[in-house]
């Protein structure tokens, strides 16, 4: 029981000296335990005969000591001079992230040169281990780690691996040192352009498209009322009916601003209306329709996991030691249990192939990967683009042999790195600068027959029903000759 949890202790003066001092002797006791754990945190007050109070336990002379010694050790630790002591450092490469120089004499990368600060700081010889690894790895069923870097941390043959995600199970065989940052594993799918044939329907809501009939028809009522007024108080015969009226108005929205010069001047000013009208109507269209012949629309084809196999026909790519691929190696939950029961995961050794395979073929493929990754890769054979919401957190961090005795000065000097800001440097430098993707070049783009698909179903549609207008005219104009 730590003095934290301890009650206070009052001590009655009849008790004597002889009680007082057993007292010092059991919390004396305490001190030396706490001394020996791992962690010391002592805290409390004693009970003082002279001041008859409670004081604060560090104001007695012999307690005072035992807790300078405690941050003298804890001092010491933090400031240990590994006297260029060689610090094994186990690695694969990772664009961006770590890869050897100079024969793989050398390491650099933002975890790299992190490493090498360390090495600086704390005066210990940095000695870089390339391995063919593309992962941490994952256990068998017997705790056994037979690929990854953690095997290596499990066969003694290295001090440190260089990156690894936080994992408590994994604290069986290593230690894990301070975060260097925490990234999220998302889904990044290459974007897909589908052109809406129908589009120039949408340019106007639907109520938009009522009340422009609704005009229309009212306007072309009242020209048609206007002539047939005027020609009744003219007595003139009325040579157009409602059906003409229709098709000159419908011409006029058009852009046809022809109408029979037999019209009256009351139905004309009508038509000025009914042009002012089309006019509106016709600028406000191509407006819309510049601004949507040159717009992009994203649309999430799915925003999860769960809606990935139940919307879409999408195949999940990992690699294979990742944490993706061991989140559905063991079926952690049961949206990945699904997956791999529908046979929808694919996990590739190489990081080349994984690429490959999501950006040669014209089938729907997701990569399962975390961001920092995504981001220090940069543009890598395609581009991809992030979709959904993130599936996975984690904290990445490098891992320590359990045998390694000053993990904590490497601890605080992780710390000094953040504290001063080289970090989220060396984050920019080589990870977020490099999250610079191609974009299309500036250039003007030939329009696809997808884009102009409704507007020539009307001209053909127009040109049909002219056709048959032209054989029934005919028909008509031949059976009445005969």
């Amino acid at each position: 029981m730590s003095l934290k949890q301890a009650l206070p202790l009052s001590f009655p003066e009849q008790n004597g000296r002889r009680d007082s001092c057993f007292m010092k002797t059991i919390l004396l006791l305490v001190m030396i335990h706490q001394l020996l754990r791992p962690v010391q945190s002592v805290n409390g007050v004693i009970w003082d005969k002279k001041l008859k109070d409670f004081v604060p336990i560090f104001n007695i002379p012999a307690f005072a000591a035992v807790n300078d010694e405690l941050l003298s050790q804890s001092r010491r630790e933090e400031l240990y001079n590994f006297k260029k002591k060689i610090v094994r450092f186990t690695y694969f490469e990772e664009s961006n992230l770590i890869f050897g120089k100079s024969n793989g004499t050398e390491v650099t990368g933002v975890i790299g040169e992190i490493w090498i600060m360390l090495s600086e700081y704390l005066n210990f010889t940095l000695k870089p281990i390339l391995t063919d690894e593309h992962g941490a790895g994952s256990s068998g069923d017997d705790g056994i780690y037979e690929t990854g870097l953690l095997k290596y941390i499990q066969e003694n043959k290295t001090d440190v691996i260089s990156r690894m995600s936080a994992n408590s199970k994994r604290l069986r065989i290593t230690q894990m040192l301070m975060p260097l940052w925490k990234t999220e594993y998302r889904l990044y799918i290459r974007r897909e352009v589908i052109h809406l044939r129908m589009w120039m329907l949408k340019l106007f809501s639907q109520r938009v498209w009522h009340a422009v009939l609704m005009t229309y028809f009212l306007l072309t009522i009242c020209s048609y009322l206007s002539h047939t007024v005027e020609s009744k108080i003219t007595h003139k015969k009325l040579d157009i009916d409602l059906n003409d009226h229709l098709f000159y108005n419908f011409g006029m929205i058009c852009g046809q601003s022809y109408f029979p010069s037999t019209a009256t001047r009351s139905s004309k000013l009508v038509e000025l209306w009914v042009g002012l009208f089309s006019f509106l109507i016709r600028t406000a269209f191509s407006a819309l329709l510049i601004r949507y012949m040159t717009q992009t629309t994203v649309i999430p084809p799915f925003n999860d996991l769960k809606s990935l196999l139940d919307s879409t026909s999408y195949n999940i790519l990992v690699l294979e030691d990742s944490l993706p691929h061991a989140f559905f190696q063991r079926r952690l939950w049961s949206d990945y249990a699904k997956a791999m029961d529908m046979k929808r995961c694919i996990s590739f050794s190489s990081v080349e192939d994984l690429y490959k395979r999501a950006c040669s073929t014209d089938k729907l493929y997701a990569i399962y990967q975390g961001e920092d990754i995504k981001k220090a890769r940069g543009v890598y054979t395609c581009r991809l683009n992030p979709v959904g919401i993130p599936l996975q957190n984690a904290w990445i961090v490098s891992g320590i042999s359990k045998t390694f005795r000053h993990k904590r000065s490497i601890d605080i000097g992780l710390l000094r790195l953040h504290e001063l800001g080289f970090m989220n440097i060396l984050k920019q430098r080589w990870i977020d600068s490099k999250n610079v993707e191609e974009e299309a070049p500036n250039v003007i783009e030939p329009i696809t027959l997808e884009q102009v698909y409704l507007i020539l179903m009307i001209f053909i549609g127009g040109l049909l029903i002219s056709f048959i207008i032209f054989l029934f005219e005919n028909l008509i104009f031949y059976c009445e000759i005969n």
